[in-house]
């Protein structure tokens, strides 16, 4: 058994830096621990106190009784190694530290971490809130402990974590399996209590704030594993520029790319919701329900109002409408004002229809005994087992909307009690049945399709090529056509090259490694119509840099055939501080950064994962050939991302590469602009870790 669940389920617990007063942590862990009833060995250890609530003060770690699982450290940063030595020595192999570093302290953090590791001693913390286990009574958080459940707990903020916590009671029958609070993940992280949770009994789902996670790597690849068995929802903090900013003073953790980490996280089968609110809510239908991978839902509403809501939200969150023959959503028009039970007779068809995978029902379900006269209550009871009965009997998700609150009214607690999600937010329905969807997708997976490739390479600078040089490279490897490219050095190679080019309309572009943005120095040309103008262009542009920019080294002009209009996208793989190389798609051109309409997978990918990104882009019709008589070729375009993603894997010394625009037709596509960051000899360093699940 690993340190760490030996800890879990410690039933010897020594409180190093125990205190007599109130105020201090080292009393309130204490007093925590008493007032959860565990019913354990306690060891307080304080040099000066005799006893602390009624317990022996112990005035040394070495005074300690054997068999010690795990020892909370409440003293200084600065007392903390020499506290360690005192462990090991003791055996004990487990430490939860609370003590925050303060400033000019990141040193002797490190000096901590590097002192337990080589004593064999592994830390919950520095800067945790504690850990709370309910089913073994052990708080060592100092809040309330909460009802013994199935859904584990990780979190990165003490607050976020009691918020969630103080919802429990009202708006969870699932209780919590236990928390742990990760702090500053000096030594173990969301990676090993992942792995804890995964293997813990009680634990049916967890949820995560996360903030930084260290070692992106080692995190998906626990993602992945737990994933594939039991549910996971992670809130990630770090959105704005202004939150990256907070979470690094809060904790000292990198946040890394939002983006990046939602949308590998998704890859990896994590639910990505926005809001703490949200993370009980999705946790708890996503371990009790579940939906086909197809995932198509039928709204039944008792209001047009909400039906014309739940649609905008449904595709702005991409749930899909069922199709099987009834309006959808479809809006009961008064109907069920005097007659309640008429949705158990809407739910009695669609629960059998083969078109629907899961239902939303919306409006004043519940409330009809309220609203309009207390003798519909037992028509709304019956409708509430009806309700049950046909979800659990279809084995299809049934999510509730309603205006009214589920304390105090019986058919709405029935139902939450059945295990079916009751909501007051039109949004967190809906959400939930994106979870519900997504879920049921990732779970439909073939296997292959999940193995990925994270590496981690240089985080120096490197070196950019030029485009010339970058062009050539991809080349000798057929990513790119030499017929379609030339290099032009003299303005007398105007008429062969033109020739040799297909005599048709050219680009002309400054190959320079001292000129970054050609367009501002006048070293890009347009439309170059025929080997005169070529000439004159070319003199004209070398004439003109090498006046404004004396400095700088031309070694020609890139010549290309002008390409055909169509959807302009970007296609990159960078170097990301936490995860490694990780795949680029979006819309691209001049409009990539004001949209910033991007998605992300981990390499290698697949021509449907491809596909999926496609799919995920908010601009996706621009993509699939927006008020075209004909499709883009999509097959074709997604082909060669992947070949381009393998290309990159093979490469030992690439660290980024980027393609903007690629210009997307309907008779197939054209990589415009190419740029490549090569790592120097002295920076190159590879690190492959293949996750698979």
């Amino acid at each position: 058994m690993s340190p760490l669940m030996k800890a879990w389920q410690a039933r010897h617990i020594a409180v190093i830096g125990a205190s007599t007063q109130p105020s201090k942590r080292g009393f309130q862990v204490i007093r925590a621990l008493q007032r959860s009833g565990y019913d354990g060995q306690i060891y307080p250890v304080n040099p000066y106190a005799q006893s602390i609530l009624d317990l022996t003060v112990y005035d040394s770690v070495k005074a300690l009784p054997e068999g010690v699982e795990l020892a909370v450290i409440c003293t200084p940063l600065a007392a903390i190694p020499d506290m360690l030595q005192d462990c090991a020595d003791k055996g004990i192999g487990m430490a939860v530290v609370v003590a925050t570093p303060g400033p000019g302290e990141q040193s002797l953090e490190v000096q901590v971490r590097d002192r337990a590791r080589a004593l064999g001693v592994r830390l919950v913390g520095t800067n945790t809130s504690g850990l709370v286990n309910p089913h073994a009574r052990i708080n060592l958080a100092g809040m309330a402990t909460p009802r013994a459940g199935k859904l584990a707990l990780i979190s990165q903020s003490g607050n976020v974590a009691l918020s969630i916590m103080m919802q429990t009671p009202l708006l969870s029958h699932s209780g919590l399996s236990g928390y742990i609070g990760v702090g500053n993940q000096t030594d173990l992280g969301f990676a090993d209590y992942l792995a804890l949770f995964r293997d813990d009994p009680n634990t049916v789902a967890a949820m995560l704030y996360v903030e930084g996670v260290g070692d992106g790597r080692e995190f998906l690849q626990q993602v992945a594993c737990f994933s594939q068995s039991k549910p996971v929802v992670v809130l990630k903090a770090g959105k704005s520029q202004q939150a990256m900013a907070a979470v690094q003073s809060h904790t000292g953790s990198l946040a890394g790319n939002y983006r990046i980490s939602a949308d590998l996280l998704r890859t990896f089968g994590a639910c990505v919701v926005t809001q703490p609110e949200y993370l009980l809510p999705v946790a708890e239908v996503l371990s009790a329900q579940q939906i086909s991978a197809r995932g198509h839902w039928q709204v039944l509403t008792d209001g047009g109002g909400h039906g014309s809501v739940v649609a905008d939200l449904m595709v702005d969150h991409r749930v899909d409408f069922a199709d099987a023959g009834y309006a959808n959503p479809h809006d009961l028009a008064g109907e069920a004002d005097a007659k309640p039970e008429v949705f158990a007779e809407r739910l009695t068809d669609y629960f059998a229809n083969d078109d629907i995978d899961g239902v939303l029902v919306t409006g004043l379900f519940g409330g009809y005994h309220l609203r309009f006269d207390e003798s519909l209550l037992a028509a709304e009871l019956s409708a509430a087992e009806r309700f049950i009965e046909l979800s659990m009997d279809a084995n299809k998700p049934l999510v509730v909307h309603s205006l009214y609150p589920v304390e105090g009214n019986p058919v709405l607690a029935r139902l939450s009690d059945a295990g079916i999600p009751v909501v007051r937010s039109l949004d967190l329905g809906v959400q939930l049945m994106q979870a519900l969807t997504e879920r049921g997708r990732f779970l439909n997976r073939h296997p292959t399709s999940l193995a990925s490739v994270i590496r981690k390479r240089t985080s120096g600078e490197g070196r950019w090529l030029t485009e010339w040089q970058a062009r050539q490279r991809l080349s000798r490897d057929g990513l790119f056509a030499e017929s379609e490219q030339a290099l032009m050095t003299r303005a007398d190679e105007a008429e062969a090259l033109f020739a040799q080019l297909g005599a048709r309309p050219l680009a002309m572009k400054v190959v320079s490694p001292d000129i970054l943005h050609k367009s501002d120095v006048g070293g890009v040309v347009l439309g170059v119509a025929s080997a005169t103008e070529l000439s004159q262009a070319y003199r004209r542009m070398i004439s003109s840099i090498e006046q404004s920019q004396p400095q700088a080294s031309l070694e020609g002009v890139l010549l290309t055939p002008m390409a055909a209009p169509g959807a302009e996208l970007v296609v990159g793989i960078l170097n990301d501080a936490q995860y490694g190389s990780v795949l680029m798609l979006g819309i691209g051109g001049t409009w990539v950064e004001l949209l910033s309409d991007v998605a992300f997978r981990a390499l290698p990918v697949d021509l449907s994962q491809v596909h999926e990104m496609i799919d995920q882009l908010h601009f996706r019709a621009l993509v699939h050939g927006y008020r075209q008589t004909e499709p883009n070729d999509l097959d074709a375009f997604c082909q060669w991302v992947v070949e381009v993603a393998d290309w990159y894997l093979s490469q030992q010394d690439i660290v980024e590469i980027e393609f903007n625009p690629v210009i997307l037709r309907s008779n197939g596509f054209t990589p415009v602009d190419v740029r490549i960051r090569e790592a120097t000899p002295m920076e190159t360093a590879e690190d492959t870790q293949c996750l698979r699940q």
